[in-house]
């Protein structure tokens, strides 16, 4: 039982810490806009160009830092080829190009990301989403509050820990109980008085007759003369 309490808790610590850090999700698109990320949270970026209409193009998605050179360099690439029988790339990755992930951000992650798809079939169009400014800071200086389904999530986690403790203490007393069933029920004996000295004699010793002659019998006479 106690085991199993331990590893309900640690369950129940680690969604917690998953709920507080939680993930960070900003859109890539044709409006630009300053984003507030917490430090040490994972960052999605999600690039929301229509590319309906490729069948063959390149993803690139270019940062430029807060502090640094003035010219943007491009973090990641990917190629998606519908048009292709076969491909190096399985159906899972060529549907999940348009999201890039930055784990664990820090002050180094601060600066504009935007995305840029360049089209290779059937034509040569380029087409790059407006530049999102993402400022890195510290969880006591980001203005908005968490989400309500964190906090949600959070209080359902405690108030199930808090059962589970209930729950534990009730079966552990019943346990208890069980082993030692012979002196559930027994009542303390009441301490009978010591008797004084010179008190009278017990009541429930017979009291002897006042007619009962208890002097020894006399000898008998001899009746025959010497």
């Amino acid at each position: 039982m106690e085991m199993s309490l331990k590893q309900s808790t640690l369950v129940l610590l680690t969604v917690a810490v998953l709920v507080v850090s939680g993930q960070e999700h900003v859109d890539l698109d044709h409006r630009e806009k300053t984003v507030d990320v917490a430090i040490g949270s994972s960052l999605t970026l999600h690039c929301k160009l229509k590319t309906e209409k490729y069948e063959r193009f390149r993803v690139h998605w270019e940062f430029l830092p807060s502090s640094g050179p003035n010219s943007s360099q491009i973090i990641h690439k990917d190629l998606v080829d519908r048009s292709a029988k076969t491909s190096n790339r399985t159906t899972a990755q060529q549907y999940h190009w348009e999201t890039y992930i930055i784990a664990n951000v820090t002050d180094k992650n601060s600066g504009s990301y935007h995305c840029k798809v360049i089209e290779e079939i059937p034509g040569f169009e380029n087409v790059q989403s407006k530049k999102t400014q993402v400022v890195i800071a510290t969880p006591n200086l980001v203005p908005e509050f968490p989400k309500w389904w964190m906090w949600m999530v959070l209080c359902l986690s405690i108030l199930a820990l808090f059962i589970l403790l209930l729950i534990c203490a009730v079966l552990r007393r019943r346990c208890r109980r069980r082993q030692d069933p012979i002196y559930a029920n027994t009542r303390p004996v009441a301490k009978q008085p010591s008797p004084r000295p010179g008190a009278p004699a017990s009541n429930n010793l017979k009291a002897v007759p006042s007619s009962v002659n208890l002097r020894p019998p006399s000898p008998r006479r001899n009746s025959y003369k010497s």
